[in-house]
C-alpha cells in the first residue's frame, strides 16, 4: 500500500492531493511507536522523568512528568475505587523484559489517566496548591 501511494518508490511521506505545500505522513506499527515513546519517557534523565514535546495544534512546548502518574498510583493503590484503575507498579516501573509488554504501555497512555490528572490539577488550582503541572 505504501509503495503504491508513493508511486512505486517507498517514501516517508506523500504529497497532499489537495494542497501542494503540505505532505502526508502515514504511521504504521503503532504498537512499536507507543513502546518507543514510553521507553524514551522512562529514559528521561531528570528526577521526574519529564518528557518535553511540541503541541501539534499550536507548537507550544508541553511537558509530561512520569512522576505525576507515579504519585497518582501511590495515592490510589490501596483504594477499592480508583480514578486511574489501569495504573500499576509494573506499568510505571517495567523491567527490561516488561518494556516489551504492550498491555503495560497501554496502561500508561490510558485516557483515564489524562482525565484524572486534569481533574486533580483543577481541584488543586482552585485551592492554590501545586500538585500537577499541565502545560
Amino acid at each position: 500500500m505504501f509503495a503504491d501511494l508513493c508511486g512505486g518508490n517507498l517514501s516517508p511521506f506523500v504529497q497532499h492531493p489537495c494542497a501542494a505545500d503540505r505532505k502526508l505522513f502515514f504511521l504504521f506499527d503503532s504498537v512499536h511507536l507507543l513502546k518507543c515513546i514510553r521507553n524514551n519517557w522512562l529514559g528521561q534523565s531528570d528526577a521526574d522523568n519529564t518528557f518535553v514535546f511540541p503541541d501539534i495544534t499550536d507548537r507550544s512546548i508541553c511537558k509530561a512528568s512520569l512522576s505525576h502518574l507515579r504519585q497518582l498510583y501511590a495515592s490510589e493503590k490501596d483504594n477499592l475505587i480508583k480514578m486511574a484503575p489501569g495504573l500499576s507498579y509494573k506499568a510505571l516501573h517495567p523491567s527490561n523484559l516488561e518494556r516489551q509488554n504492550v498491555k503495560l504501555v497501554l496502561k500508561i497512555f490510558d485516557e483515564k489517566n489524562n482525565h484524572c490528572c486534569r481533574h486533580i490539577w483543577k481541584q488543586h488550582t482552585h485551592r492554590h496548591v501545586g500538585y500537577i503541572e499541565i502545560s
